[in-house]
C-alpha cells in the first residue's frame, strides 16, 4: 500500500464522517425551524373575529415572533393578534401557509393558521360568541381557507 492510497482512504472516511455529522446537526436543528419560514402576507376580504378581537378586512402580515408564537398584524399596524398555541400533525405540509375561518351566517372566525411546511398549526381559542353561534347552528359551520404568500 502506498501513501497515495492511504491518504485517499483517510480523505474519503473524513468526508463521510463530516457529512454524517452535518446531517445529524441539521436534523437536530429542524424542530427549532418549525412553523413559518419567514413572514407571509394575506389579503382577507372581510371583517373577522379572532378570539375576543374583531379585525377589519384588509392586508395582514403573519410572522413568527418567537418559538411557538405568531403575530397577525394589519397593514395599518392598528390591529395585532398574537397566537401562541402550537400543535403539529407531524406530517409534512404542502409549503403554503393558510388561514382557516369558521363561518356561521355572516360571522367569520379565524380558527387556525397552518404553517404549511411541517404540519404545525396555531389554533385560535374559541370565543363565547363563536361557541354560541356554533351551538345555535347545530353544526360546526362552513370552513373557508385563504392561502397566504411569502414575501
Amino acid at each position: 500500500m502506498n501513501c497515495t492510497t492511504t491518504l485517499g482512504r483517510i480523505v474519503r472516511r473524513s468526508a463521510a464522517f463530516l457529512a454524517a455529522v452535518g446531517m445529524a446537526i441539521g436534523l437536530a436543528a429542524a424542530p427549532a425551524e418549525a412553523g413559518l419560514r419567514g413572514p407571509v402576507e394575506v389579503t382577507i376580504p372581510f371583517a373577522f373575529n379572532a378570539g375576543r378581537s374583531t379585525m377589519p378586512a384588509g392586508e395582514y402580515t403573519v410572522r413568527q415572533i418567537g418559538e411557538g408564537t405568531l403575530s397577525v398584524e394589519a397593514e395599518s399596524g392598528e390591529h395585532i393578534l398574537v397566537l401562541s398555541r402550537v400543535e403539529s400533525t407531524g406530517k409534512a405540509g404542502d409549503g403554503v401557509a393558510t388561514l382557516v375561518f369558521s363561518c356561521y351566517g355572516e360571522e367569520r372566525f379565524l380558527s387556525e393558521i397552518r404553517a404549511g411546511w411541517d404540519g404545525t398549526f396555531y389554533r385560535v381559542a374559541k370565543s363565547k360568541s363563536r361557541e354560541r353561534l356554533a351551538k345555535a347552528a347545530g353544526s360546526p359551520g362552513s370552513v373557508l381557507v385563504i392561502a397566504a404568500h411569502g414575501r
